[in-house]
């Protein structure tokens, strides 16, 4: 039928409808833009809605600050007592894992091991992974934990403390998730899988991923490392090593 054929009550309905047509194309076009992603690579457990999820892996020229690790008085797997003090002054990378994880967690430990090889000739950058299990992981259960994953080196510690502590620490200062109230019985906690790059003054330069599916990912860990060396060559001309 012509426009011409329509009487005028036609030609007001069509005139609604391509207007209600229009509008739920663009809303959908606006919702998508809007939708936080889906956080696979950074969620262990459940999947999460995470705003820009993925977003955050800077490119070696480009590590702004993005947060600040302040404080936190941890336990490492030789009973000795670690601030965030005690790591001022030198670049570190951050992972979060549990030991009885038989999800992601040995992904992240193999990618860490492959990162530690890979900037083997920085051996002041540090390796700190905090466990998101504290009641079950006792140093004596870290040190156990770490010799089977292959993860021993004098520079790769793996802390404990309080549930509290490292819950707030996860969340208020490195802005990541934890949770052990939504968990499945094989995978009880839900934490990040990210890597995260801590300058030397305690600043958060980038978050990466800390999982590769078929094993450590070659082009992330050559990411990292680039991004580690910028960081440590700045502090080092800072000191004026």
């Amino acid at each position: 039928m012509s426009e011409e054929g329509l009487n005028p009550a036609q030609k007001f309905a069509w005139a609604v409808l391509v207007v209600a047509v229009v509008s739920l194309v663009g809303y959908a076009f606006w919702k998508k833009s809007k939708t936080p992603e889906l956080d696979l690579s950074g969620q262990h457990g459940p999947n999460i809605l995470v705003p820009g999820a993925g977003s955050d892996a800077p490119k070696p020229q480009d590590l702004a600050k993005i947060g600040l690790v302040k404080e936190f008085k941890l336990i490492d797997q030789d009973g000795k007592s670690i601030e965030a003090k005690d790591l001022r002054g030198d670049v570190w990378l951050a992972t979060f894992i549990f030991t009885h994880c038989a999800g992601t967690c040995p992904m992240i430990v193999q990618q860490m091991s492959a990162l530690n090889k890979e900037i083997a000739d920085l051996p002041r950058v540090k390796l700190i992974s905090f466990s998101m299990d504290p009641a079950r992981d006792t140093p004596e259960v870290l040190t156990k934990y770490a010799i089977a994953q292959d993860a021993v080196s004098p520079r790769w510690k793996f802390l404990t403390g309080s549930k509290d502590e490292m819950y707030r620490l996860t969340r208020d200062e490195f802005k990541l998730v934890v949770d052990d109230k939504q968990g499945t019985p094989s995978e009880p906690i839900i934490h990040s899988s990210k890597i995260v790059l801590v300058d030397a003054e305690g600043f958060i330069r980038g978050r990466f991923d800390g999982i590769g599916i078929d094993g450590p990912s070659p082009s992330a860990i050559k990411q990292i490392a680039d991004s580690v060396r910028k960081l440590q060559s700045t502090s080092s001309a800072k000191e004026g090593k």
